[in-house]
């Protein structure tokens, strides 16, 4: 074993598809126009195309059509996404997992919405864990049974994964090298832990607390539920603080900062993720001493993303939001390493992010 492994040791004591019949124009083309939402979908899924939106975002995406919201917005908690051709096909640097590079005590945390359990393990996850080989990695928006993770997936980690009463839907999951004093599920508040959106694991110098932050929804409909979460996740936050220094990662589904996006006017108290109401939530938890690592450290870096909507090829224009943070308590600043994102990681819609950090 290295120093650094000797140190952390003792530092943590589908239904098959239907041919349709094409509905053609006078000139032999297909009229799209004439079909139905159904046909509409059938038809972009055969040209490996985004499948969600309204028939008039369908129609846009079968003529060939642009609209910014389909480049802008963020997608709501829903069903899994298939990259189109347009992202999967473009070309993305090698990532090298050697920089930035590690200090000698450092811990390595890695965060992830997958997007689907089973969309991601056939996407390179174990590749990447391998490449990247974090002492914990948090997943997020699992969408599985944790009956149906094999509890040796990843040689060398303990997991725990936490589902709601939905199957197939939201979810949230930790790997982690040395096993925890203890896992907990939820935050204590039953209306809010029916969804499997929070796991916390305990260490003895410190609260590891993965969240997949709940949508407001198209046309902001779930907005007051997200505000009312807000307040819970706050309470359950300072609370745990109290006792031990609080990592808090995941998907947090707001863009604080207009920095934090590539359009933030046409967004702004339009569409899921910000609002002023959400940003004001983060600016709270902010306030109540945790801080945002990557702001700290890059307060005034741009073009800095961890999520791409699959529609209008966004990713490959680098449209996008940053929607997945480490928040730390404010008493253990002077030992954050450093906060970035592993940008050209496929897989999901979200791509991992990485801390690093000593914790005497």
């Amino acid at each position: 074993e290295t120093q650094r492994e000797q140190f952390i040791l003792i530092f943590f004591v589908k239904m098959p598809k239907r041919k349709v019949e094409e509905t053609k124009s006078e000139d032999g083309g297909k009229d799209f126009d004439k079909m139905n939402v159904k046909e509409l979908r059938e038809e972009l899924e055969s040209q490996g195309k985004e499948t969600k939106g309204t028939k008039s975002e369908l129609l846009a995406r079968l003529k060939g059509e642009s609209k910014q919201e389909q480049t802008t917005t963020q997608e709501e908690d829903g069903g899994e996404a298939e990259e189109p051709q347009g992202d999967s096909k473009a070309k993305y640097p090698p990532t090298d997992f050697s920089v930035p590079a590690l200090r000698e005590r450092d811990l390595k945390i890695v965060s992830w919405n997958v997007a689907g359990w089973a969309s991601i393990m056939k996407k390179g996850f174990t590749e990447y864990v391998k490449n990247e080989n974090p002492d914990i990695i948090c997943v997020q928006e699992t969408k599985i049974d944790p009956s149906k993770v094999p509890s040796d997936l990843l040689n060398g980690y303990h997991s725990h994964f936490y589902i709601g009463g939905t199957p197939g839907y939201s979810g949230t999951g930790i790997f982690s090298k040395v096993k925890p004093i203890k896992w907990i599920d939820g935050i204590g508040v039953a209306v809010h832990d029916t969804e499997g959106r929070v796991i916390t694991a305990e260490y003895e110098k410190f609260f590891l607390v993965n969240t997949y932050i709940p949508n407001s929804g198209r046309k902001l409909v779930n907005l007051e539920k997200r505000s009312k979460w807000d307040e819970s996740f706050l309470a359950f936050l300072k609370k745990l603080d109290e006792s031990k220094p609080v990592i808090w990662t995941g998907d947090l589904n707001v863009a604080h900062l207009e920095i934090d996006l590539k359009n933030p006017k046409p967004n702004r108290n339009k569409t899921a993720g910000f609002t002023d109401k959400e940003r004001e939530g983060m600016t709270n938890t902010i306030n109540a001493g945790f801080v945002d690592t990557f702001r700290h450290l890059y307060p005034n870096k741009t073009d800095a993303y961890s999520f791409w909507s699959f529609m209008g090829g966004a990713r490959g224009k680098n449209v996008g939001w940053r929607l997945d943070y480490f928040i730390i308590s404010k008493r253990i600043l002077g030992q954050l390493g450093d906060s970035y994102m592993r940008t050209y990681i496929q897989g999901s819609d979200h791509c991992p992010i990485v801390l690093h950090i000593e914790l005497k």
